[in-house]
């Protein structure tokens, strides 16, 4: 005879999968884009609070997400009923706001980069010009 498997357990533990997914992921781009440092989901955001908060990311939001985790993970006792709903909308909030904070940041560097090349065309131009300006000159001359 089969096992009986409680869904709403297989369902549970689903979610909580998925909601261990989800805190990686935040971690995993911390530590990339933000070169976070800690054990943990908090000490990654505080090693890198001043710089998330200049980058207007909801840093209250991705405590919110850790505490979640942290309870979901290490409390028996923990009231689970409805919380993935709540946790996916508000990791679909903050990772939006930390993807467009990175993009950002890419399109200023582009910025940046293709000025720098800009200034650096002109000035070759300008020794050409100048190179060929000479040379007419004597050829003129």
């Amino acid at each position: 005879m089969g096992k009986n498997v409680n869904p709403s357990k297989k369902s549970k533990h689903e979610d909580i999968g998925r909601i261990v997914e989800f805190s990686k992921k935040i971690e995993t781009f911390l530590q990339e884009n933000y070169k976070a440092e800690g054990k943990g989901l908090h000490e990654k955001i505080s090693s890198v609070e001043d710089k998330l908060l200049a980058d207007f990311i909801e840093v209250r939001i991705l405590r919110k997400i850790a505490t979640i985790r942290n309870k979901i993970v290490h409390d028996d006792n923990f009231e689970f009923e409805g919380i993935i709903e709540e946790f996916e909308n508000l990791f679909k909030i903050v990772f939006k706001q930390l993807e467009t904070a990175k993009n950002d940041k890419e399109r200023n560097i582009n910025k940046q980069n293709n000025s720098q090349d800009n200034l650096i065309n002109k000035d070759k131009l300008k020794e050409t010009d100048n190179k060929y300006s000479k040379f007419i000159k004597i050829l003129i001359g």
